[in-house]
């Protein structure tokens, strides 16, 4: 995704995925401006819809500088923004959403519907004929979290289900505790959900999951999971970002990562696409 290329209207649409950016927002705040600056100036000609950010917003939940970095970044967008808290920015070590609801409690778009005070988001989005959630649970959230979520892709068995969290997957494939019980009471039993984005561990892995949803022996649907965290790159992450584009005409889903910081590519697998099943 070269900064320099011709960037061209394309049939498609494209979600912002950007996570663990806590080093910006205590050091770096210069980083994570031009991150989400780069994505506004390119929401027209890359039909940008929204941009999800799987959680730690910042590295220490009590500093208010810290949020005011997260907020002056998060302001220069104009499209619908969905975060999933993360450990950094509510747990003590027990849940406190107080300063992450305080900043980020409330939706920047009237069509983004959030619960407890930003601690689950969703917003539907509709392109031509194809329908897309995207719904965001954050750390600490427990068992009431999770019902909520389960009733709102139970609302919606049409739509094409993208979930954000923060404490996933690691590396590797293997799911986190916390990522085994999300997995086990919402990815599994949702044949909606598709794709499953997450941050937290220090790496970016993927896995995809097949699923057999009627259990006749035969997988019904494949999840994707993707794990994106960079901070442990130079100044707190580089700046990375990734964007997603959904191509319903070549059936696929291209994943480029960029940093408007650097301006560069990154890592020999990017970009790279996993096939549009809906």
């Amino acid at each position: 995704m070269s900064d320099g290329r011709s960037e061209e209207a394309i049939p498609s649409f494209s979600i912002a995925w950007i996570s663990d950016t806590q080093v910006y927002a205590e050091s770096y705040p210069s980083t994570f401006t031009a991150m989400t600056t780069w994505v506004e100036e390119r929401r027209a000609v890359r039909n940008i819809q929204a941009l999800v950010h799987t959680g730690d917003v910042v590295n220490n939940r009590k500093s208010e500088s810290q949020w005011e970095n997260a907020v002056e970044a998060m302001n220069r967008l104009r499209l619908p923004v969905l975060i999933a808290a993360g450990n950094h920015d509510v747990w003590t070590p027990e849940t406190d959403y107080r300063y992450f609801s305080r900043y980020f409690g409330k939706s920047n778009d009237p069509e983004t519907v959030t619960w407890q005070e930003g601690q689950g988001q969703y917003r539907r989005i509709s392109v031509g004929d194809m329908n897309l959630l995207l719904l965001t649970l954050g750390y600490g959230t427990g068992a009431e979290g999770i019902a909520w979520a389960d009733a709102v892709l139970s609302e919606y068995p049409d739509h094409f289900a993208v979930l954000g969290f923060h404490s996933y997957m690691h590396e590797t494939g293997t799911l986190s505790t916390l990522g085994k019980t999300l997995y086990q009471e919402l990815v599994e039993p949702h044949p909606n959900v598709r794709l499953v984005l997450c941050g937290h561990y220090h790496a970016v892995g993927r896995h995809d999951r097949p699923i057999d949803d009627d259990a006749d022996g035969v997988p019904d649907r494949t999840v994707v999971q993707l794990l994106a965290d960079y901070q442990g790159n130079e100044e707190g992450g580089g700046g990375f970002l990734r964007l997603l584009t959904f191509d319903a005409d070549l059936g696929e889903v291209r994943v480029e990562t960029y940093s408007p910081f650097l301006e560069a590519d990154a890592y020999a697998e990017d970009p790279f696409s996993f096939p549009l099943e809906w």
